[in-house]
């Protein structure tokens, strides 16, 4: 460490005996000295070489420094600046903001980058969870490089009370990049509910959007009027919406409610749009809670749902007994492994006398199977 920030000791190996006249001996050892110069200073550098290279690596350290406590506190200060949109939006609609678990903390810091925030006391939904996923302003390379981020905000809204429902609204380029992911685990458990997959344009929004839903009287239900103005005026930020009333593994977060709305979107770069369309996703996850409780599909509609519920209870009873076959077959090909080790480190009598067991064993077996 000291070598690469002060190169200038470098020339204390390549002229010792120049330096420190009272070292006398380094000249009978002039020749270990010199390749040992070379091994650390193989470009030949000379002084003022070395203290422009010096000046230059204690410039980039310092730099480097200052951008990460800059870039940790624009962090604090755009987590800060989105809580309190929140704040705005959502203050009078839950009766406590701030996490119970942290001393009443309005945001949790998870990391440089990542802010959680909460609130709690409502009908309809126990709480809104909000995480922030910020730009890596702390990192210095990804910043003059342009590989910055765009950035996220997840809203995990919990529902008290809904009928088994599943409605997926998603990007067509996130769901390709869903599809890429060999193990999404959460994409195809959404699918499997998808009784209709509609297109954007079918209810009056981008055609770059893809809904999933056991029923097209289902997502009738949600897009009252409000709702519908809401979700028009975020739709070029909004990643995907999932409501459903079983747990679908996006996360570990989603793993922690079975009834839940997520909304995922990305922030725009303008802060006044940033603002209005935060605002009015709380507002919306607000109102789709509430339209939960009172949600009535016809006896048809039903009667598909409660199919395609059944089909996916068989289905996953079928997988879960592939997955025992499958470890039953693992455990007894491994005890059949273990025991040949432990036989072939048998002596010849004693294998023997496994042999002779096993036969006896085979022929009672043999006894007890019924004739034909």
């Amino acid at each position: 460490m000291s070598v690469l920030l002060f190169p200038s000791a470098l020339l204390f190996v390549k002229d010792a005996g120049n330096i420190h006249p009272r070292e006398e001996h380094f000249n009978n050892v002039g020749t270990q000295k010199s390749s040992m110069a070379a091994f650390l200073n193989p470009f030949d550098l000379n002084r003022e070489s070395f203290d422009g290279l010096e000046l230059g690596v204690m410039f980039l350290f310092l730099a480097f420094c200052l951008n990460f406590y800059v870039g940790v506190r624009g962090n604090l200060r755009r987590a800060n600046s989105l809580a309190d949109y929140l704040d705005e939006a959502l203050g009078s609609q839950f009766e406590k903001i701030g996490h119970t678990s942290h001393t009443g903390k309005r945001l949790v810091r998870d990391g440089y980058q990542e802010y959680w925030y909460h609130a709690s006391g409502r009908i309809a939904t126990s709480s809104f969870t909000a995480r922030f996923n910020l730009a890596p302003r702390q990192d210095m390379f990804k910043t003059m490089l342009g590989l910055s981020e765009s950035e996220r905000v997840t809203c995990y809204i919990p529902i008290d009370n809904m009928r088994p429902m599943s409605v997926l609204i998603l990007k067509k380029s996130e769901l390709n990049r869903q599809k890429d992911d060999f193990d999404c685990e959460a994409l195809q458990k959404a699918q499997r509910y998808s009784g209709e997959i509609l297109n954007g344009e079918d209810i009056n929004i981008a055609g770059e959007y893809t809904i999933m839903t056991e029923h097209r009287e289902l997502l009738q239900c949600l897009m009252f009027d409000q709702v519908f103005e809401d979700l028009k005026h975020i739709q070029p930020y909004l990643e995907f919406l999932h409501l459903s009333n079983t747990k679908v593994p996006w996360d570990a977060t989603c793993e922690i409610w079975d009834k839940l709305l997520r909304i995922d979107i990305t922030l725009p770069r303008d802060e006044t749009a940033a603002k209005s369309t935060l605002q009015r996703v709380a507002r919306m996850s607000c109102n789709i809670a509430d339209t939960i409780q009172k949600t009535r599909i016809s006896k048809l509609a039903e009667e598909k749902v409660d199919r395609i519920r059944k089909s996916v209870r068989e289905e996953e009873e079928k997988e879960k007994m592939e997955e025992r076959k499958k470890a039953f077959a693992t455990e007894k090909q491994l005890k059949k492994k273990r025991l040949e080790e432990s036989v072939s480190k048998m002596t010849r009598e004693q294998q023997m006398k496994h042999h002779q067991r096993k036969k006896k064993k085979q022929f009672r077996d043999s006894m007890k199977k019924p004739r034909k």
